[in-house]
């Protein structure tokens, strides 16, 4: 994990702002007094005397300053914390990376296996087509057959039941006996079996076709005498009322052949359905892994970024502190040149030395590829 130090949180600290501005007050009002009190004695004239009389003071208060410093934002400042939160961030999001390659992993396995199963599967929507086509086939039959029971002096109630009976042991019979006959495990069972199941309609039907010949015959009969035509009645032979009927179911029971689920396909289905619901649950798993590894992220961003002001403030304070020595060492020269009654202009005043700090936050700065 890379730590993106790019946006820093502002730091303030007014206390300790307050407390270098007076130590800063306090040293320039020491100095000014010194400068007038030594320019009045024409002093300093030598280096050893001007680091005596000042020099040594400005180092010395400043680099307290320079200590306090250190002593109050080091060490909750710059790299020591930026590398703590890159560590424990780092170890947890590797932990969690490791997890979730594992259930990727797993995941791919299965959407395999998923895959490996649906094309063995029989598509869902050519299964609900051919059982839409099986109801309305033996729907069909049952209203058929009612004018026929009514026209064989059936009561109504009994009619309605005798129509249902039919449709019923049409839709069932074509799904059942279609399962019977997909079970089949030789050819000759095969045929043997269809010849089973296509028997006992047949009679029925062809039973049931001249009742429905002569319902038809009867009403076409009436039709006729009321309209005082002299063309014959057209008539229904009840052979193809029935080849109709068997033609019709011999459909629906070769669609139940068809799309019938044995049990071994039905297991194939509910593996199929299990299979995804895991996959789902694993992808939510590694979907919340990654929204843990967001928020892992973000406190570290915010974290560093936070240590990275803290840093950057101290790091001003020190680098203001060096500057002021300088400026203090020059305030102290411009007063003391006022003061003078020699008029001259001292050869140490011309290049005034370097102070030698003892510095932290400069020699610690993070380099790019650790706050970036």
């Amino acid at each position: 994990m890379q730590i993106k130090g790019k946006v820093t949180t502002k730091y303030s600290d007014p206390e300790y702002a307050a407390h270098v501005a007076k130590v800063k007050k306090d040293v320039l009002t020491h100095i000014e007094l010194e400068a007038t009190h030594h320019g009045a004695q024409n002093r300093p004239n030598t280096l050893p005397e001007f680091q005596a009389l000042t020099l040594n003071y400005i180092q010395t208060t400043v680099q307290g300053a320079i200590d306090s410093n250190q002593e109050r934002f080091l060490p909750i400042s710059g790299v020591i914390i930026l590398n703590k939160i890159k560590a424990e961030c780092q170890e947890k999001i590797d932990t969690l990376n490791a997890t979730r390659k594992d259930k990727d992993h797993i995941a791919t396995k299965l959407k395999n296996e998923a895959a490996s199963l649906k094309t063995k599967m029989i598509a869902s929507p050519w299964s609900w087509i051919g059982y839409t086509c099986i109801s309305g086939i033996s729907i069909s039959e049952g209203l058929l057959s009612y004018p026929a029971f009514r026209h064989a002096s059936f009561p109504v109630l009994a009619a309605v039941s005798a129509a249902t009976g039919i449709a019923l042991g049409v839709g069932l019979g074509a799904h059942y006996l279609g399962g019977y006959i997909r079970r089949s495990e030789t050819k000759k069972q095969f045929y043997k079996r269809y010849a089973i199941a296509l028997t006992p309609f047949v009679v029925g039907f062809s039973a049931l076709g001249s009742l429905r010949a002569g319902a038809y015959n009867h009403v076409s009969s009436i039709a006729v005498q009321a309209e005082h035509t002299i063309n014959s009645a057209a008539s229904a032979s009840g052979w193809t009322i029935a080849l109709i009927s068997i033609l019709l179911y011999w459909l629906g029971l070769f669609l139940a052949i068809r799309f019938y689920k044995t049990d071994a396909e039905r297991k194939q289905e509910q593996d199929y359905n299990s299979i995804l619901a895991n996959i789902e649950c694993i992808e939510q798993d590694i979907q919340d892994i990654d929204e843990k590894i967001a928020v892992i992220q973000a406190y570290a961003e915010a974290q560093a970024s936070e240590a990275a002001g803290i840093y950057e403030y101290a790091l001003a304070t020190e680098c203001g502190l060096i500057s002021f020595a300088k400026q203090a060492a020059e305030a102290y020269k411009a007063k003391n040149l006022r003061f003078r009654t020699d008029n001259r202009i001292p050869e140490i005043f011309s290049s005034i030395p370097e102070f030698q700090f003892q510095t932290f936050f400069q020699n610690i700065k993070p380099k790019q590829d650790e706050t970036n």
